[in-house]
């Protein structure tokens, strides 16, 4: 009995672990896509902060205050938005 337990133990850790990199990969790739989208709006459309931030909260169904701190983060990488 107690060699199942142990058993059922390391699979309920193995699936936490598994969840959390799959939850870690998803934020990356969200991440990833929003610095996509900014770049465009930045670089090939010109846009200002306000058409930049809009179309975030369009595209990617995000609050105006996470779309301020994607853009902000975006500009100043490595800082603190908050």
């Amino acid at each position: 009995m107690a060699a199942m337990l142990d058993i059922f133990d390391q699979e309920k850790v193995w699936d936490m672990a598994l969840k959390a990199e799959r939850r870690e990969g998803r934020e990356e790739g969200f991440a990833a896509g929003i610095n996509s989208i900014i770049s465009i709006c930045r670089e090939m459309v010109h846009m200002e902060d306000r058409e930049v931030i809009e179309t975030l909260m369009g595209k990617m169904s995000l609050t105006r205050e996470k779309a301020e701190a994607y853009l902000y983060e975006y500009d100043h990488p490595g800082s603190d938005s908050e």
